[in-house]
C-alpha cells in the first residue's frame, strides 16, 4: 500500500513539474510573439 502511495506522489510531483515547465514555456512564447508583433508593426506599419 505504501508503495502505491509513494508512486502516486512521485507521479503528481512530475506532473506539477511538467505543468510548471509548460506554463513557463507558454509565457516565454507569449512574450516572444508580442515582441514580434510590435517589431512587425514598426517595420511594416
Amino acid at each position: 500500500m505504501n508503495c502505491i502511495i509513494k508512486s502516486l506522489y512521485l507521479c503528481v510531483k512530475d506532473m506539477n513539474r511538467a505543468i510548471d515547465f509548460y506554463v513557463r514555456l507558454a509565457s516565454i512564447m507569449n512574450t516572444f510573439w508580442n515582441y514580434l508583433k510590435i517589431k512587425c508593426n514598426k517595420d511594416f506599419g
